[in-house]
């Protein structure tokens, strides 16, 4: 079949938005993205039920605080954490002979995935206690000497990276390409496609670089499991309309 002369120049018009009469039509921007590794965040937070004051309290939390850093965990005040662990701390004098005292603490530990399914992690009761001491805050030294290790020891085993399921990543997104008009809509129309995904529980924006190099970094948390040939790949096939380019290069 032959082909027309003209028929190359009709679609470079067609391209360029030289044809008189018709809208201009202008090629797409694509938009690289790449995604990084984030920490997730544990809120542990520890209260009398009561309301009292209760030095048991800190001991507790501190203790929980440090197993879970030392797992790998970001802890952190939050009412937006990944994982939230709680713990109402309680104590008691069980009897009291001159100024030797005995002291009973106990601790309600519940750890939970938060977002969406509120999803319990685990539930434990620690009950114990301490040696009688001379003065209350030798006998406070007691009960937090044998209960607090077994609380930090439960939230070690408890909060795992294998039992929460979740994962965060920043993903970054360049929107170099785009007009500076174009690019706030970009943005908010990426956070608003990404949580209606699947498998999503978290999506923000939460840092961004003007022009010319117009990037958006976005703190993605995510169900593991529902995202298994990669986040990015996985949001750019689903989503086309976001025009992603996994794993290509920023710079041109």
């Amino acid at each position: 079949m032959k082909t027309s002369p003209s028929a190359p120049l009709l679609v470079l018009a067609a391209a360029l938005g030289l044809s008189t009469g018709c809208s201009t039509v202008l090629p797409v921007s694509t938009h690289p993205a790449k995604a990084e590794p984030d920490t997730l965040r544990v809120a542990v937070a520890a209260q009398d039920p009561s309301g009292a004051a209760n030095p048991l309290c800190e001991r507790v939390a501190a203790a929980v605080r440090q197993s879970l850093v030392s797992r790998g965990f970001n802890v952190e005040a939050s009412e937006t954490s990944d994982v939230r662990v709680g713990l109402d701390v309680s104590c008691s004098e069980v009897n009291r002979a001159g100024d030797f005292i005995l002291l009973e603490g106990e601790v309600r530990a519940s750890a939970t995935v938060p977002s969406r399914e509120n999803r319990v992690l685990g539930e434990e009761v620690f009950k114990d206690r301490g040696a009688r001491a001379l003065g209350e805050s030798a006998a406070l030294d007691e009960v937090a000497k044998v209960l607090v290790p077994k609380v930090a020891d439960w939230a070690s085993r408890t909060v795992t990276a294998d039992s929460i399921g979740i994962r965060a990543q920043n993903v970054v997104v360049s929107y170099a390409d785009a007009s500076d008009r174009d690019v706030p809509h970009l943005k908010i129309e990426f956070v608003r496609t990404v949580l209606s995904m699947q498998g999503i529980r978290s999506c923000v924006l939460v840092s961004e670089t003007p022009p010319p190099s117009s990037t958006g970094t976005f703190r993605i948390v995510y169900d593991e499991k529902a995202f298994t040939a990669g986040l990015v790949n996985e949001i750019a096939e689903q989503n086309p309309d976001l025009n992603l380019r996994p794993g290509a290069p920023f710079s041109r």
